[in-house]
C-alpha cells in the first residue's frame, strides 16, 4: 500500500514537471518564456488551424514558418569569444547558439561530433528565411536546432559573438 502511494505521488509530481519555465537560475534567473513565445505561430494563423490539421501535418504550415523569419539577434555578431568559466548549476543541457554566417557553418561542422555527445540543443540566432533555416537544420542533424533570437542569453551573458557553446561551467567556441 506504502509502495503504490508513493509511486502516485511520484507520477503525479512528473506530470507537473511539465510546466518548467527557467534555463538557468544562480541568482540571475533566464527565463525561457520568450523562446516559448518566439516558437508559437500567430493567433490569426493558428486559430484557422484546428488540432487535427496541425497533428496531420507534424510540422508548422509555411504560413507559419514565414512569420518566424527573419531571425535577429541585434546584440550579437559573428566572432571569436575568449572561453571563460560560468557557474550555471541548473543548466542541465548545453547550449549552442550559430547563425547561418559562414563561420557559424564551419563551427558547427568542426564541432558537430562533440556536440552531438554532449546532446546539445542548438539556437539558431540569425536566420532570414525559412531555406536558410532548413540548410543549417540539415548540417546539424541529429541535433535539434531552434530559429529564436537570442538576445535574452547575450544579455544574461555577456556574449556578443558566436558561434558559441554553453555548459553549465564554461562558455567556449
Amino acid at each position: 500500500m506504502k509502495t503504490k502511494l508513493i509511486l502516485i505521488s511520484l507520477l503525479a509530481l512528473s506530470a507537473n514537471s511539465y510546466a518548467l519555465t527557467t534555463i538557468a537560475n544562480n541568482g540571475n534567473t533566464i527565463s525561457s518564456q520568450p523562446y516559448i513565445e518566439a516558437m508559437r505561430p500567430p493567433r490569426t494563423i493558428a486559430s484557422s488551424l484546428n488540432q487535427q490539421e496541425v497533428n496531420r501535418l507534424g510540422t508548422p504550415p509555411a504560413q507559419v514558418q514565414m512569420k518566424l523569419y527573419p531571425v535577429v539577434t541585434k546584440n550579437m555578431t559573428p566572432g571569436i569569444i575568449k572561453p571563460r568559466k560560468v557557474d550555471l548549476p541548473l543548466l542541465s543541457q548545453s547550449i549552442f547558439l550559430v547563425g547561418d554566417d559562414s563561420l557559424s557553418k564551419t563551427w558547427l561542422l568542426a564541432n558537430k561530433p562533440k556536440l552531438v555527445k554532449m546532446k546539445a540543443v542548438g539556437l539558431l540566432v540569425k536566420a532570414q528565411s525559412a531555406a536558410d533555416y532548413q540548410e543549417m537544420q540539415s548540417m546539424a542533424k541529429p541535433l535539434q536546432l531552434l530559429p529564436i533570437s537570442g538576445t535574452t542569453v547575450a544579455k544574461n551573458l555577456h556574449l556578443k559573438h558566436y558561434p558559441v557553446l554553453i555548459t553549465n561551467k564554461e562558455v567556449d567556441q
